[in-house]
């Protein structure tokens, strides 16, 4: 860099330095290394702008053909600050106008202009330069041409970077706007302090004040990361203090939401058993619950690599990876125990819900099975006591019946507390059980079954205490008089059952909508037959007697 003036050498060479000691420390964090090679690549790019200082004729070229390629690499430096990596769609834009103003735009202007065109900093020797010995022939009007648009688009996409930057210091949260601040400053200052020595064409500023300025850009950027790490220290200062009273999962949640200044954020858990996502409030989804607009959500695993949990929060975070990693490994063993609680609670849950299933099963049974025999026994005894003072001999008969009614309810009452129904639902089918069962009313109870043959246990158990229970209160509203029949039909497609009586029939208001009075008895009904998928309905006009019908679909394996 023969001919340099002093200032502007000495600025240059520290800036690379500087630059280069800091892509090295920046290098030996993974999450950085990728901002860690462009500043690299910006201190080779301004290498070759120094070479325009040359007094060699093609190494002075080839140094004023390349050196705006600097400008490119600092805008790409500047929009992917500090991920490495540009975000939005808008600062592509904005790197590829500066790709083409650096090349489309500026070597035009080499390459048609036989003096030196713009000069800058590095360029001290105008204008009295070497000979151009990349000019193809000597056309000013084009060059200059090339130049101003050159200028007016390198002016735009300076204010672009600004602008930028200005944006996503307003839209970030408190960490990032640390890191952003210093680089958006030293942004605007450029801005300024380039568009003024264009207009002036170099006569108020001098090329070291534009030097200092491109190198103030990687020490802005080693700043923000500096103020970035003493907010990240604060955050996980207040995160411990707040992990030391070993929190549960909605302290948690609070404790991370004030650490981080995010009081929308919340913590789902994965439950492999439930293959369900649990929210700090314990409810079941099934996929992570983003609340609003503008959340993300960052994945949180365990130690043997498998989900554990998914932290939902403000997207401005993702401007900070490494404060959002340092967090999530610092609170990965209390998610570990929030999750196996939330599990222990569920499990809790579902066994009290299998406890109370058990309880209501039970008392389904007893008031469907065992109910109905000792129902039927009242019956005989009411008779009984009317028969003793009219008919001795039938009121005998009929006393003989009452031992054997006693012990089949007694066995019935031992099979439901043992968990089985009916014996001879079991063992002979449906068919034999109806008919048993219904042959121990003495009111006028007729069956017919057409078709009937043998199903799966709980299609059996279904339809068996569904007609029981339509007989009971057929025999019990119907009146003494009255009689009922039970039709019992299978067409190979589905299993249909019908009960019947001649009483006085239902209401308007019982029989609206589903029909039937409300009670335990059609709750039950209903319960049984929709377990296997079938539907129960309750029909009947005042006079004209009431018909509980029901049907379930049979499957190819069921018949």
């Amino acid at each position: 860099m023969t001919g340099l003036p002093g200032s502007a050498a000495v600025l240059a060479t520290v800036g690379v330095v500087l630059t280069l000691l800091a892509a090295a420390v920046l290098g030996r964090r993974p999450q950085d290394r990728r901002l860690a090679r462009l500043l690299v690549l910006l201190c080779v790019t301004y290498a070759v702008r120094g070479l325009g200082a040359s007094d060699v004729p093609w190494v002075f070229g080839l140094g004023r053909a390349l050196g705006q390629l600097a400008e490119f690499v600092l805008v790409w430096v500047m929009l992917s600050f500090p991920t490495g990596r540009l975000r939005s769609r808008r600062d592509r834009v904005i790197v590829a106008m500066s790709a083409f103003s650096a090349t489309v735009l500026w070597l035009p202007t080499v390459l048609f202009s036989a003096a030196v065109p713009l000069p800058g900093p590095l360029v001290p020797c105008a204008p009295d330069c070497p000979r151009n010995v990349l000019l193809v022939e000597d056309l000013p009007q084009v060059a200059d041409g090339f130049l101003t648009a050159f200028r007016w688009l390198s002016a735009t996409i300076l204010l672009s970077v600004a602008l930028s930057l200005l944006d996503r210091l307003v839209r970030s949260g408190p960490g990032a706007r640390r890191t952003l601040a210093p680089l958006l400053v030293v942004s605007i200052l450029r801005t300024l302090a380039v568009a003024v020595f264009v207009v002036t064409n170099g006569a108020v500023l001098s090329g070291a004040a534009l030097t200092l300025l491109f190198w103030a850009v990687p020490l802005a950027m080693l700043l923000g990361l500096l103020l970035a790490r003493l907010h990240a220290a604060g955050v996980l200062l207040r995160l411990v203090s707040g992990l030391q009273h070993r929190p549960d999962a909605d302290a948690l949640r609070r404790v991370m939401a004030t650490a981080l200044r995010d009081p929308g954020l919340d913590i789902v858990y994965w439950l492999p058993d439930r293959s369900r996502w649990a929210d700090s409030a314990g409810v079941l989804h099934s996929t992570v619950p983003v609340s609003r607009p503008g959340q993300a959500v960052t994945p949180v695993d365990g130690s043997d690599g498998e989900p554990l949990a998914r932290v939902v929060h403000d997207e401005v975070l993702l401007d900070q990876p490494a404060l959002l990693a340092a967090v999530t490994q610092s609170v990965r063993m209390a998610l570990e125990t929030n999750r196996d609680a939330a599990e222990l609670a569920l499990s809790g849950a579902r066994i009290a819900d299998a406890r109370d299933s058990a309880r209501r099963a039970i008392e389904r049974d007893l008031h469907d099975g065992a109910q109905q025999r000792l129902i039927a026994l009242r019956m005989k005894v009411s008779v009984l006591s009317r028969l003793l003072p009219q008919d001795a001999r039938r009121a005998a008969r009929l006393a003989e019946e009452l031992g054997p009614d006693v012990d089949a309810a007694l066995r019935e009452i031992r099979d439901v507390a043992h968990g089985a129904g009916p014996r001879l639902l079991h063992g002979e089918g449906l068919s034999a059980a109806l008919a048993d069962a219904v042959g121990r009313f003495p009111e006028a109870v007729s069956l017919r079954i057409e078709g009937v043959g043998r199903y799966p246990g709980a299609v059996e158990s279904a339809v068996y205490f569904t007609c029981l229970e339509a007989v009971q209160n057929a025999v019990k509203h119907a009146g003494p008089t009255s009689t009922v029949t039970v039709e019992l039909t299978d067409d190979g497609r589905r299993l249909s059952f019908s009960v019947r009586d001649d009483g006085p029939g239902l209401s308007p208001a019982d029989s609206a909508g589903s029909g039937g009075p409300p009670g335990a008895g059609l709750a039950n009904m209903r319960a049984r037959m929709s377990a296997c998928g079938g539907e129960v309905s309750v029909v009947g006009r005042p006079g004209e007697g009431t018909e509980v019908r029901g049907h379930l679909p049979l499957r190819h394996e069921d018949a």
